[in-house]
């Protein structure tokens, strides 16, 4: 029986000629779901920016990295989420950028190690829906073990084509 859901394995590809396989797997990859978890201190609101308030440049260069990809939901792991509902986290972020905001990570336990992982491996655990990629976009390397992560300076925040950049450098994203 012939699984219709299954990628065509290597063995298929290697008969392709290199072009059309590297169509085939662009093809694959664009229908994986991704998954990005976005802190915003030191990401959306640098170190310098006043505090409660994201940068709105910042935003819009993140929105304008995101249109461009396919199948794309944001969940957001930052500690914002204590304070401050769903909806309000939305505002926060602009019309543009909040439409790509799903949800938010669950909160580890206090005094666990590696904590911004195992709130984003909790949330993909209970719902992710298979086959997907995933990223954290954090300021805090300290905060995860072995997620792909794409670390941002806290003094400058995130910077145009940044996102781009990890998905094209595949060793960064699962």
């Amino acid at each position: 029986m012939y699984d219709h859901d299954k990628r065509p394995s290597q063995q298929f590809n290697k008969y392709l000629e290199p072009e059309m396989a590297s169509q085939l797997e662009c093809q694959q990859e664009a229908r994986r779901k991704c998954y990005l978890f976005l802190d915003f201190d030191g990401v959306l609101r640098r170190k310098s920016d006043p505090k409660n308030m994201l940068n709105n440049r910042i935003c819009e260069n993140l929105y304008t990295d995101i249109v461009t990809m396919k199948d794309v939901e944001i969940i957001l792991s930052t500690t914002w989420r204590d304070a401050y509902s769903l909806n309000e986290l939305k505002r926060f972020c602009g019309k543009g950028l909040s439409r790509f905001i799903t949800d938010v990570t669950p909160s580890a336990p206090i005094g666990v190690s590696y904590e911004r992982e195992r709130e984003c491996m909790a949330w993909l655990r209970k719902f992710g829906k298979k086959p997907f990629r995933y990223l954290a976009i954090d300021d805090q390397k300290d905060h995860f073990y072995k997620m792909p992560l794409l670390l941002i300076d806290e003094a400058i925040g995130y910077q145009p084509g940044m996102l781009t950049s990890a998905f094209l450098n595949e060793s960064q994203v699962t």
